[in-house]
């Protein structure tokens, strides 16, 4: 999962993950690194990242997710939230939410990843949450 850039037209902005000041597509690549599962309207991040992209822009992130639904002990755990499990959406709501948004997904990677605390690797374990890459297109 790669992809070239000629960092001599990079421009890096930080943003409201709801809402970017552009008025119009303008930019060819949106980046999210571990962040989005602690957004609780996650299918708002991706519509807007779809809005400011240029047809042809990509979507590269790397989040949380997990295989099955959260119990609400999990989800309301400040711990579990700090260790970005409690805001971990299912792998498949969270496709189809960056698919609505008008996303091609082109793939989909499980990284390598190990949650520290005991309590965590328990939730882990349990929800099947993962770390994922993934790469996406506006068509």
């Amino acid at each position: 999962m790669s992809a070239s850039v000629d960092t001599h037209e990079l421009e890096v902005k930080v943003k409201d993950m709801y809402r970017h000041v552009a008025d119009e597509p303008h930019g060819d690549y949106h980046f999210e690194l571990g962040v989005i599962n602690l957004v609780p309207q996650k299918e708002r991040v991706f519509a807007e990242a779809a809005r400011v992209l240029r047809p042809g822009g990509r979507l590269a992130i790397a989040d949380i997710v997990s295989e099955q639904q959260l119990k609400e002990s999990i989800v309301c755990d400040a711990d579990l939230w700090a260790s970005c499990i409690g805001g971990a959406a299912r792998q498949d709501a969270y496709r189809m939410a960056i698919e609505s948004s008008g996303f091609l997904i082109d793939e989909i990677r499980v990284n390598p990843y190990a949650f520290i605390s005991d309590r965590a690797r328990n939730a882990s374990e349990k929800y099947r949450v993962k770390s994922v890459s993934l790469l996406a297109h506006k068509p």
